[in-house]
């Protein structure tokens, strides 16, 4: 689901898969002027209410209406050639704070700029979702836009931003391998960030407020993730392991210490998943680099690809699919318990061997 209403402007510097962009050649505060309008508040007055057939609402429904502890949220789209209208977004409680679209913008700008330089990123998209109740933006950092290891492995690396003026989205910023150009992406990309820990959020709380030092600080920190990350992946790429090794390995993850016999369906995963390691995008079945890659390309693009594309992909990134990739990640970053996963995983793979040379047998 895309979430592009008709007022809605999406801002790109690129063609998107839904093809409902606005293609400019920079993104700035001058070239998306349709995103940046203010949001505005309003009290309201209970003798201006009416019910639905237009009549004034009498004395006791009034006195049971506690209206001074709400207010009215809308979007002045007068200047705006979609709309030329104010549209109300949300009624919340008095203490809801506005986090208005242009302030984000300028936050994650400055704050860009202080960390990188003004060259040393690219504003990729920006735009309002579901009729102007949702704000974001996607950035892509030129020096850390991805990172490859080996020949064919690239990691791609997006600084993004997500909110609402409808109460269903705090403020948020995250480094994510999603680029946002709908809402699917957004929460892809809302999961993603906060499946690795490179996410932050602002309540729209009283007095709430989202500042550039705020903003640069949080994308210090996970750009020296980031490092981290790139250089855990250097370390598996030199840990050698062959084509047994990997089907031990994945025994274990699939298992865990109460574990006394491995599944069907993990038996059946590990042999389709035998050429991903030794052939897969980028592999050639030496290196727990290829074991990760096997177990992310599997997950990613093969388990389940004979049903709807859209929901594998969501399930390989943010179901159990992209649990299990994470799992992968993690087992093998674990040096200290690895040797022990790894023992697990060989006698219930050979228990699971005697198991099938037995069936073989009996037919």
């Amino acid at each position: 689901m895309h979430n592009i209403t008709k007022i809605d402007t999406l801002y790109s510097t690129e063609t998107t898969w839904h093809g409902l962009e606005t293609i400019v050649e920079k993104i700035d505060k001058k070239s998306i002027p349709n995103v940046l309008h203010d949001v505005l508040e309003f009290k309201i007055d209970p003798s201006a209410l009416k019910d639905e057939d237009g009549n004034s609402l009498d004395d006791s429904m009034l006195e049971g209406l506690d209206l001074e502890s709400w207010k009215i949220i809308a979007a002045d789209l007068r200047d705006n050639p979609k709309s030329e209208k104010i549209v109300p977004l949300h009624v919340p409680k008095k203490g809801y704070q506005i986090h208005q679209n242009e302030s984000l913008f300028d936050s994650m700008v400055e704050a860009c700029d202080e960390v990188l330089g003004n060259s040393g990123y690219e504003i990729k998209t920006a735009g309002t979702l579901g009729g102007f109740k949702s704000f974001i933006v996607s950035i892509q950092l030129k020096d850390h836009a991805g990172f490859s290891i080996g020949k064919n492995d690239k990691h791609e690396q997006f600084f993004n931003l997500t909110s609402s003026h409808d109460g269903s989205l705090a403020s948020a910023i995250m480094l994510s391998f999603v680029r946002i150009v709908c809402q699917n992406t957004a929460q892809f990309s809302l999961q993603d960030s906060q499946a690795n820990g490179t996410q932050q959020k602002i309540k729209h709380s009283q007095n709430s407020i989202i500042t550039p030092e705020w903003v640069e600080d949080n994308l210090n920190q996970w750009l020296i993730q980031s490092r981290e990350y790139q250089k855990t992946l250097e370390a598996l790429k030199s840990e050698k392991m062959d084509l047994e090794g990997f089907r031990i390995f994945s025994a274990g993850v699939f298992t865990d210490e109460k574990s006394d016999k491995l599944s069907t369906q993990a038996w059946n995963r590990i042999g389709e998943m035998e050429s991903l390691f030794t052939r897969g995008q980028g592999n050639t079945g030496e290196s727990q680099l290829d074991a990760y890659n096997a177990w992310t390309e599997f997950f990613t693009h093969v388990d389940g690809k004979n049903g709807d594309k859209a929901k594998r992909v969501a399930k390989g990134s943010f179901g159990r699919g992209g649990d299990w990739k994470h799992e992968a990640f993690r087992a093998l970053s674990d040096r200290k318990n690895l040797q022990a996963l790894l023992k697990r995983g060989e006698i219930l793979l050979g228990d699971r061997r005697m198991v099938e040379a037995s069936k073989m047998k009996a037919n």
